[in-house]
């Protein structure tokens, strides 16, 4: 019975080894294969210690959830106590990361611009609200709103006009801005500082009005998330693409400040309208709102002075004439020239002794 006994606790004793060599033959397999998950083998955690991948559950314990597959991407970080400011209006900041910016927040044009809340008032001087405008855009939204639709009826000659504008006006913009070197604050203010008196002189013409229920977004029967997608849509043409329609890319600005706009964004899209803002880069911030100033001195010159030459028909004319009595162009303009003159006295070091002694 001894021989019997000492070969039955062989046998278990075999059975027991081979048993264990199998599990941890299985349980290398799986180590190997969590291993491979990173190749690199860069800052990747150990694999789990023996005997560990194998677990019974205990009663009631639930089975654990499946992965969601996006352990990739980078998580978005939602701060509770700092906020992103678009026209005055807290949005919870999401810090995203996904690509380095042209330039840190802080010093970002574009998101100091987009903080501060708009005065809708038409009159330069005036703080007060004023009187509601009673004009109505003419255009809906989902079209371009340089084509003056409105004075369309009878035809498309005033769209073929305002289409021929925008055409010649950039080439004579983009040559201008690189002969003239425009980036420079000095070689800018000798030809622009005069707009803003100006400007003014006309805003005051019209009144104390104002006119922030014309940038209410209109497309007609979308609904109010399908007008949230047009208006990210809108601002990411004008704020990202070179485009000739700067009274559009210039307005599309303020009509991303809409508050039910911004009171209807998902979290995707706030994430999406800071990249936007924050990734603009200062010198495109700029060439933007100085091509607004530009385009308000060519309407200016070709109806005051006749010094301009980019005016070739009459219909090109009435659709000048059309723009410059509309008080949101005037005021759009203001505030282009404003934003210039506020950065130039940051960014220019000689602003404060050479501007005052410039013309205008």
């Amino acid at each position: 019975m001894a021989r019997r006994s000492n070969f039955i606790e062989s046998n278990d004793n075999f059975r027991e080894q081979n048993l264990r060599f199998v599990r941890n033959e299985f349980e290398d397999n799986i180590n190997q294969f969590f291993e491979g998950a990173n190749p690199s083998g860069g800052n990747q955690q150990a694999p789990p210690r023996r005997d560990s991948l194998i677990v019974q559950p205990t009663p009631g314990q639930k089975r654990a959830a499946a992965g969601s597959g996006l352990e990739g991407q980078k998580r978005r970080r939602v701060s509770t106590s700092r906020k992103f400011i678009i026209g005055g209006y807290s949005l919870p900041y999401i810090e995203s990361n996904r690509q380095p910016l042209p330039q840190p927040e802080g010093e970002s044009y574009a998101v100091t611009f987009f903080e501060q809340q708009p005065n809708y008032n038409t009159h330069p001087y005036a703080n007060e609200d004023g009187t509601v405008d009673n004009h109505e855009e003419s255009e809906s939204d989902s079209e371009s709103i340089d084509s003056h639709r409105s004075d369309n009826r009878g035809g498309n000659n005033g769209g073929r006009a305002s289409k021929k504008i925008r055409t010649r006006l950039r080439k004579m913009w983009t040559k201008m801005y690189r002969e003239k070197n425009y980036k420079d604050w000095k070689n800018w203010w000798k030809d622009f500082k005069w707009c803003g008196a100006e400007i003014n002189k006309k805003l005051e013409k019209f009144g104390n009005i104002n006119i922030q229920h014309r940038f209410i977004p209109k497309y007609g029967k979308a609904s109010t998330e399908q007008v949230v997608k047009k208006v990210i849509t809108a601002a990411h043409m004008g704020l990202e693409k070179n485009t000739n329609k700067v009274y559009r890319n210039m307005r599309s600005i303020f009509l991303l400040m809409n508050e039910t706009v911004l009171d209807n964004l998902s979290e995707e899209q706030m994430l999406q309208v800071q990249d936007l803002i924050r990734s603009i880069p200062n010198h495109l911030w700029l060439y933007k709102i100085r091509s607004m100033v530009f385009l308000w001195k060519m309407f200016h010159d070709s109806l005051k002075t006749r010094t301009s030459t980019f005016v070739q028909a009459a219909s090109e004319l009435k659709a000048v004439s059309r723009s410059w009595e509309n008080p949101l162009f005037h005021w759009l303009a203001k505030q282009a020239f404003d934003e210039l003159k506020a950065v130039s006295e940051i960014a220019w070091p000689d602003h404060n002794k050479v501007y005052p002694q410039l013309d205008g």
